[in-house]
């Protein structure tokens, strides 16, 4: 029976890394005036009233600002069976609360 080598091992052990840093290193957290984008670490706070639009797919949750700009959120996918079935997702309800919560910044007071 072969042995499993050192760069087998480490192979393994970074891939471990990997997955735990991919499930608790993202998230997406919605305040009273800003987004809070967390991905792998690196954090983008983007303002509720800069949001013009959202979309989400397979590659993860983007939003766009007034200016152009794009902030990419892994946290939440839309698996693109869900996307070819029409079916509603966990992203769609985000995509849904992010538009609505930037409806409501956006509104003059």
């Amino acid at each position: 029976m072969a042995k499993a080598g050192p760069v087998f091992v480490l192979f393994l052990a970074a891939a471990g890394v990997a997955g735990l840093l991919y499930g608790f290193a993202t998230s997406i957290t919605l305040t009273d005036d800003r987004v809070i984008v967390r991905n792998f670490g690196l954090t983008e706070e983007v303002m509720l009233t800069d949001v013009v639009r959202v979309d989400v797919g397979y590659g993860g949750t983007s939003l766009f600002g007034r200016d152009g700009a794009k902030v990419r959120a892994f946290a939440v996918e839309k698996p693109n069976y869900a996307a070819w079935m029409g079916r509603v997702t966990r992203a769609d309800r985000v995509k849904k609360a992010l538009l609505d919560a930037a409806k409501i910044a956006q509104r003059p007071s």
